[in-house]
């Protein structure tokens, strides 16, 4: 089990399943929500290295302070709602 409960594989379920990718105040570090394969909202914080891949050095359930960011709800005519 990784710090914070989160595993490498809830990890890449919430990269598969990305609701929010912003930029972290004015440094190059970048703020991700995703929902694992738990179904959670997880926080993940990291920065593109010299190559230009995302590297992640931060990931836990996401915080209150973030759901302001996620997209508003969708209610479709069969009464299901997305984001």
């Amino acid at each position: 089990m990784a710090k914070n409960g989160v595993t490498e594989a809830n990890v890449n379920a919430a990269m598969d399943n990305l609701l929010v990718y912003d930029q972290v105040s004015e440094e190059p570090k970048k703020l991700l929500i995703g929902i694992d394969d738990s179904g959670r909202l997880l926080e993940l914080i990291g920065g593109l290295n010299d190559g230009g891949v995302l590297v992640l050095w931060h990931g836990m359930r996401c915080r209150k302070g973030y759901l302001r960011l996620l997209p508003p709800r969708q209610t479709h005519d069969d009464g299901r709602t997305t984001r």
